[in-house]
């Protein structure tokens, strides 16, 4: 079951209809950031004795879903407190044949009320996860900036990945994120 959501332009896609287990779980497309995000337990799920029907967009351009025995919902993107994992891509900041170092990682975040965000790295792809000098762990609600010096040095790598995980505010938000690094001279 595929949604969409004009007001936001974002695509949900229902990630199972008839598994209870996950019937409730959504991946969702932002257009415009071209993103995926998944969800757990977002939507109403139905129960065994009925199905959910397809989404629709209601006259005020709000998405909906019907469920069970006539019950619709209105779907709500509002934030709340959870634990998060987001897990970026391999940066290789455009030169993936060249050594590099890394020397420092910014994040510019957003943190807010029992905020405990813990940033990690992994360098070139594998191997575990290694810890930077400080969180993401602000409580002020205020736009701060982290700058995180890794725990190892991270010399000689061709990529870099970074994760963020563990207890966020509904109030948080990353602006940013940048990584200061020199690319190795060739002999």
């Amino acid at each position: 079951m595929v949604g969409y959501i004009p007001k936001k332009r974002q695509l949900i896609v229902k990630r199972n209809s008839t598994n209870a287990a996950d019937a409730g779980d959504i991946y969702l497309f932002d257009l415009v950031t071209q993103s995926w995000t998944l969800g757990s337990d977002k939507v109403p799920s139905a129960d065994s004795t009925a199905s959910a029907t397809n989404f629709a967009v209601d006259w005020n351009g709000d998405l909906i879903l019907g469920y069970n025995t006539g019950t619709f919902a209105k779907w709500d993107d509002s934030s709340v407190s959870q634990s998060i994992d987001i897990e970026t891509k391999d940066f290789d900041f455009g030169q993936p044949a060249q050594s590099k170092n890394v020397y420092k990682v910014y994040v510019t975040y957003t943190g807010g009320t029992s905020q405990n965000c813990n940033i990690q790295y992994k360098k070139d792809g594998a191997g575990s996860w290694l810890e930077f000098n400080a969180d993401l762990d602000d409580t002020t609600g205020n736009q701060v900036e982290a700058a995180l010096n890794p725990s190892v040095s991270i010399s000689n790598i061709k990529s870099l990945q970074l994760k963020i995980s563990g207890t966020c505010a509904s109030t948080f938000e990353i602006n940013d994120i940048s990584i200061v690094f020199r690319v190795k001279g060739q002999r």
